[in-house]
């Protein structure tokens, strides 16, 4: 029996966040209107959404044994996600991210990321038993590209759908990693270092998909500069607005989205189920799989069920020629 619905890997610390009402000039200062502090990084940022979301929810990651981490573990705690996997790194201190916004919604930011926050390979076998009793996995991409492998290959050997958010940071592991990914989210850059070439406009994010999942994955995730976000699957592609996902801030509009995908990956939902859970029914096209059972919506139509979503282009799916 699975005991997590979710597992995020990745970066985990404390997240500062700097409410002004306009950006400082290199020398000037700025009145800081509000400030909170939550638990950051890309794999908490990820969990705490998932959680929220209802589901059950582990985090490996790695912290420091200091009064920082200590407090961080009880807030996670605190959240219902279970901590058990994180590894405390003696003479590390925790890690700190400082994100400053203002009025306009620009963003900078600041962050102390110990090298030795890292997830390195020798961390992973301390996480056996959460990869072994996982649905999903999400791997954030920052971090040895081999440790990234070690835990796609666990996660899968244990049964699990395997997600990667963003590249790995080593060009060498790339094809092992996708062979072992259900689900690829990424980002214009992120895209650049996947295919070789930088990602602009939706039509450019389908061609570079549809690569993508020649080599594994079943749904590739293109968020634009524009802030929208183009869904790729051997079925189609659509196109989420920006505006769909306005609401959520910064750090937290990839994580709710990531988390989202995971949730949805980890249930089996009827269309039934779905309308109730949203109050409105699935609107992606089917992707035809003659091997799940009848009224059983797919991947690409549970999430956008769990996220409320609608597509931002036309039913009819453009038919774009592929460059192979």
């Amino acid at each position: 029996m699975k005991s997590f619905d979710v597992v995020s890997v990745g970066v985990v610390g404390w997240e500062m966040e700097l409410l002004v009402p306009a950006m400082p000039d290199a020398a000037g200062s700025a009145q800081v209107r509000e400030r909170r502090k939550v638990p950051g990084g890309a794999g908490a940022n990820v969990a705490v959404a998932a959680a929220r979301r209802g589901a059950s929810v582990a985090l490996v990651g790695v912290i420091g044994q200091d009064a920082a981490g200590t407090d961080l573990c009880f807030q996670l705690a605190a959240e219902e996600i279970d901590i058990r996997s994180l590894v405390r790194r003696p003479g590390m201190p925790t890690p700190l991210l400082l994100s400053l916004v203002d009025d306009t919604g620009s963003v900078r930011y600041l962050e102390h990321l110990p090298e030795q926050a890292r997830l390195a390979v020798s961390d992973v076998p301390g996480a056996a038993s959460a990869f072994a009793h996982a649905r999903v996995v999400v791997i954030s991409m920052v971090g040895p590209a081999a440790a990234a492998v070690v835990v796609a290959r666990a996660a899968r050997d244990g049964g699990a759908k395997v997600i990667i958010d963003g590249a790995p940071d080593d060009p060498r592991c790339l094809a092992a990693l996708l062979a072992l990914t259900d689900v690829v989210r990424a980002d214009a850059e992120d895209m650049a270092a996947l295919v070789g070439y930088p990602v602009r406009a939706p039509a450019e994010a389908i061609i570079a998909a549809r690569a993508l999942l020649l080599c594994g994955p079943s749904l590739v995730a293109i968020t634009l500069s524009d802030g929208s976000t183009v869904l790729v699957w051997a079925g189609g592609a659509m196109s989420v607005n920006a505006d769909v996902r306005r609401g959520l801030v910064s750090p937290e509009v990839g994580a709710g989205f990531i988390a989202g995908l995971a949730v949805a990956l980890s249930r089996e939902i009827t269309r039934d189920q779905a309308g109730r859970h949203t109050g409105r029914p699935a609107v992606a096209t089917a992707v035809t799989d003659p091997g799940r059972a009848a009224g059983r919506m797919d991947a690409v139509e549970q999430v956008l069920a769990l996220l409320g979503i609608e597509p931002g282009w036309p039913q009819k799916t453009p038919q774009i020629s592929q460059p192979w």
